[in-house]
């Protein structure tokens, strides 16, 4: 195992007094490596560092999941619903090309990922409702069944589509609140 893979629990044992610390007096000396497992400690802490560290917290902050391929976040998102260990993972995303920093960002990252997609589907489910509550008042409406046809269909369309995408959204919300909690 690599140098700075041994490192990434090294930080966790230090309190947020003592991050800040070495962020203000030795960030500028640490080797590249060891880079990404203090940032990582530092964005799972939510601590806010000096503006002369804030370039590299920038580049943490401005990163966003919806550039990896798919098959890094399904291998993400499988790891964590088997309870595999954060250095699990790591190892993972390096073996699939994953440069060591960006890995790092990802592990501080994967969290508020799944708070988004959490997120994200809640309105996937609040978007469904209207969809089924005007197909069934369109069903309810005294409406010749003879005459308007497909008013009927489309209003049975709107409470299927609807249905779906609530069944969807909760499913998918109930998921990723579930790997917010391993």
């Amino acid at each position: 195992m690599n140098e700075s893979l041994s490192n990434y629990g090294y930080y966790t044992e230090h309190t947020d007094a003592q991050l800040i610390k070495l962020a203000n007096q030795y960030l500028n000396t640490l080797p590249e490596s060891e880079i990404g497992a203090f940032y990582n400690e530092v964005a799972t802490r939510h601590l806010e560092l000096s503006e002369s560290i804030s370039d590299h917290q920038q580049k943490i902050d401005q990163f966003n999941f919806n550039i990896l391929p798919k098959h890094i976040i399904q291998f993400i998102t499988d790891s964590k619903s088997n309870q595999k260990s954060n250095s699990f993972i790591l190892n993972g995303l390096l073996e699939r090309g994953i440069e060591e920093n960006m890995a790092y960002i990802i592990l501080g990252k994967m969290n508020d990922y799944f708070e988004e997609m959490s997120k994200k589907n809640e309105d996937l489910i609040f978007s469904g409702l209207p969809m089924l509550v005007a197909g069934i008042a369109i069903n309810v409406l005294p409406i010749s069944k003879n005459q308007h046809l497909a008013i009927i269909v489309i209003a049975y369309c709107l409470m299927v589509i609807g249905a779906v995408r609530m069944l969807h959204g909760y499913s998918n919300k109930r998921r990723f609140e579930r790997l917010l909690r391993l």
